[in-house]
């Protein structure tokens, strides 16, 4: 695995806590950072899944506050994530 770059004192550079990061992304269905890329940048993204189940992208947004509740970011994104999934497969059908 490549070094990683430690940009603030939040990022993930331990190649094991970033497997273990990972393995708990695939288990909730989503991904949040913490300061990690930047002071007061919180983050929270969604994979946008093709029908046949491929991974094509993720979407995200990333605030300067901690969002008050993930639980509320998270379905919006998901709901989100599937328009763009169809919107691609049509796009790919055509």
């Amino acid at each position: 695995m490549a070094s990683l770059t430690q940009l603030t004192e939040h990022t993930i550079t331990a190649p094991q806590q970033l497997r273990r990061e990972i393995a708990k992304v695939r288990e909730d269905g989503y991904a949040t950072t913490s300061q990690e890329a930047g002071a007061q940048n919180y983050g929270v993204a969604v994979p946008v899944i093709s029908l046949n189940g491929r991974c094509l992208a993720a979407l995200g947004v990333v605030t300067l506050e901690r969002p008050a509740s993930v639980g509320a970011v998270v379905p919006v994104l998901r709901i989100a994530a599937r328009s763009i999934a169809r919107r691609l497969s049509m796009s790919t059908e055509s």
